[in-house]
């Protein structure tokens, strides 16, 4: 396990990115890895793109947990980069991504990077943080929804959308089908707070949602 975070490193640079994203390929044995770079202001998006890329040589990893929360070049080609290299993860069993407040990310991007997780067929817990990625709508939830619908080695899953105003009872609905597919599924975790054009009936439904599977 490597463990390494930059959290609220706000003097941090590309170049530093760039020197651990240009040796990552020593460490092709790793099982499992863990970087935070959350509120970390000068770091561009080339360099978050570098290291996007490089995680495709880590093909034995077993975990991941990237956190970009707060990091605002973020956006959707970075997402598009970062999907190629999960496309090369397929042992990948546990997977945990954070974009909290990361404004560029669009439904595109979102949608891209479903497309990578559902070809994770030995996936078992996963973790997704869009709170406050307000240009989120129903349709990329829509698209990670038919994703997910495929991940049927899945058990744990947590999805968060606060304050994601585009979503609506529409996405909800895809998300409850798609959900109860999953016959696996042990445990669920839905963060949909502040999303205003979500009606009484969509907040039942995710209630509902979580007690049958918790």
């Amino acid at each position: 396990m490597l463990h390494l975070t930059f959290a609220d490193c706000h003097d941090i640079k590309g170049t530093s990115i760039q020197v651990l994203s240009n040796n990552l390929h020593y460490l092709k044995k790793l099982k499992a890895l863990e970087l935070s770079f959350q509120q970390c202001l000068r770091i561009s998006k080339n360099s978050f793109s570098t290291l996007c890329s490089k995680l495709g040589e880590l093909a034995h990893l077993e975990q991941l947990s990237l956190n970009f929360s707060n990091c605002h070049p973020i956006d959707n080609n970075t997402l598009s980069i970062l999907s190629e290299s999960l496309f090369k993860l397929s042992e990948l069993c546990r997977l945990e991504l954070f974009f909290h407040s990361c404004p560029l990310i669009r439904d595109k991007g979102l949608s891209v990077i479903s497309a990578s997780i559902q070809t994770l067929n030995q996936l078992s817990r996963l973790v997704l943080d869009l709170n406050h990625c307000e240009n989120v709508s129903d349709n990329g939830l829509i698209d990670l929804s038919h994703q997910l619908s495929n991940l049927q080695k899945l058990l744990f899953l947590q999805l968060e959308f606060e304050s994601c105003q585009n979503i609506t009872d529409i996405g909800i609905k895809h998300l409850n089908d798609s959900l109860s597919r999953l016959i696996c599924l042990e445990r669920v975790q839905l963060e949909f707070k502040r999303c205003g054009s979500i009606s009484k009936n969509g907040i039942e439904m995710l209630t509902c949602l979580q007690r049958l599977r918790n």
